[in-house]
């Protein structure tokens, strides 16, 4: 049985899947030059140090709604204006 181990170039962590490991790829090179002159780095990183690194969406604010209260009503409104308008002393 052969197991393949997958490390993060950037900060070591290793595991034995390639799930939640990511190729962080870097290419330079000048506008206009063909691709084949572009000098590239790539490596591979896990999922803590892509989202440090702001590579990936950050799912979990669409996970986590908040639940919003809902709207007022018509009557919550008159009764609100009502309430202020009463405390307001006349000029």
């Amino acid at each position: 049985m052969i197991t393949t181990i997958y490390t993060c170039d950037k900060c070591g962590h290793a595991q034995d899947t390639k799930e939640q490991m990511w190729q962080v790829q870097v290419s330079i090179g000048s506008i206009g030059e063909r691709p084949s002159q572009n000098r590239a780095h790539a490596a591979d990183w896990c999922r803590k140090c892509a989202e440090a690194a702001h590579l990936l969406p950050d799912v979990r604010h669409k996970e986590a709604k908040e639940e919003l209260p809902p709207p007022p009503t018509l009557e919550d409104l008159v009764r609100q204006i009502v309430r202020e308008e009463m405390e307001v002393p006349f000029a």
